[in-house]
This record gives structure tokens, C-alpha cells and sequence, in this order.
């Protein structure tokens, strides 16, 4: 769902985690045509893959998505794809 929020590892042991979830790794990527903006494919802490939800790059860890994108550029997968 959608209103999961991203969370650094190291913050599950909050007492006031109720509504935090933790990122476990990023799928995909995808450009968002009508705002011209990235989303990645979030895979949550705990959750199967039929949970994974599209985010806002702007929502999710900068150096969580810099190592997503390093990792798409060294396979030669500059530009997302989606599965058919």
C-alpha cells in the first residue's frame, strides 16, 4: 500500500513504529510520465513480492536509491523496464 513509509534499518527497534515499514530493497524503476518524475519498485521489509508498491524517488533514502541506480548503470540498464 501506499501509505507505507521507508525507514532506515536501524529504526525497527522504535517503540512508535505502528505505522513505519522498512525498506528491504528496490526492484525496479520506472519514469512517472505525467509528473516527469522517477518511482522505484519497493520491495518492504517482511512482505512478499505481491506487496511491493511504486514510491516517489523524493520518499525514499538518497543513498538507497544512488546504489539502485549505480547497479542499473554497471548492468548496462539505464532506463527501466517493465515486465511483460
Amino acid at each position: 500500500p501506499t501509505d507505507r513509509r521507508p525507514v532506515a534499518q536501524d529504526n525497527e527497534d522504535d517503540d512508535d513504529d505502528d505505522d513505519e515499514y522498512v525498506v528491504e530493497k528496490l526492484v525496479n524503476r520506472r519514469m512517472n510520465c505525467g509528473t516527469g518524475r522517477y518511482e522505484y519498485l519497493v520491495r518492504w521489509g517482511g512482505f512478499p513480492p505481491e506487496d511491493d508498491t511504486w514510491e516517489p524517488a523524493e520518499g525514499l533514502p538518497a543513498d538507497t536509491r544512488s546504489a539502485f541506480d549505480a547497479t542499473l548503470r554497471s548492468s548496462g540498464r539505464s532506463r527501466a523496464r517493465t515486465a511483460a
